[in-house]
């Protein structure tokens, strides 16, 4: 689960020269600009700890939804700060090492499949054919779903020892009716579709409206934990 939460020493941030008020995704952008100042002398140390988050919930099921929607279309929108990445990690090749490059290069990976890979697993198997019938008359095109099929399969297979593993190890509350394990299961069922709809779908409206200039204003998530509402 993503955080944005990072300390840094004052010193750090005057070298860098503070936050820049207009970019949206500050948190790795200010990790980005220390890399390209201090290259392999600066780097980030994770620190696993037990926290509490307040769920981004509206007032029903739909408001929720589109809460949801909203805040992934939100986050899917630091794309916009690539262009900027680029530009200074081409300005510094030569002189950054092979993991400010690794850091980078994988950042920019992540950014661009990260929202693509559901598409081509949904319809990387039929849409070449779909585009150009006459790539199904050759050999490749008529076995080229039959592979894409075949990797799917095997995916299904993993996310069925992974739904194993969760059901087993994740802790039950002892207060927790019989029938609620079974929507446990259920959650697996629905997470393609919900994560290709609340993920994939609110990521590619950012970036095509990244693309065309229709520029997001900042969306402030609502959120709700015990007996208290907040905007975040």
């Amino acid at each position: 689960m993503p955080f944005s939460t990072y300390t840094t020493s004052f010193w750090v941030l005057e070298q860098i020269g503070f936050w820049d008020p207009w970019v949206t995704p500050e948190d790795y952008h200010l990790f980005f600009k220390a890399i390209f100042k201090f290259n392999d002398k600066v780097s980030a140390v994770p620190l696993f700890l037990k926290t509490l988050s307040d769920a981004a919930e509206g007032e029903g099921h739909w408001s929720t939804i589109k809460n949801n929607y909203l805040q992934s279309r939100r986050w899917a929108w630091g794309i916009s700060d690539d262009g900027w990445v680029i530009k200074n990690f081409l300005k510094n090749f030569f002189r950054s090492s092979i993991r400010s490059k690794y850091i980078t290069l994988h950042m920019l990976f992540d950014h661009i499949m990260g929202l693509s890979i559901a598409f081509l697993v949904l319809l990387g198997g039929v849409l070449p054919g779909f585009l150009n019938p006459d790539f199904n008359k050759d050999t490749a095109g008529a076995l080229f779903p039959i592979v894409t099929g075949q990797f799917v399969q095997v995916t299904i297979f993993f996310l069925i020892v992974t739904i194993i593993f969760d059901f087993y190890l994740r802790p039950t509350p002892k207060d927790m009716p019989w029938w609620k394990n079974i929507t446990r299961v259920l959650e697996w069922v629905v997470q393609p579709v919900a994560g290709f709809i609340l993920t994939a779908i609110p990521g590619l409206e950012a970036q095509t409206r990244l693309v065309f200039g229709r520029y997001l204003e900042y969306y402030v998530t609502k959120k709700k934990g015990e007996g208290k509402e907040d905007e975040n």
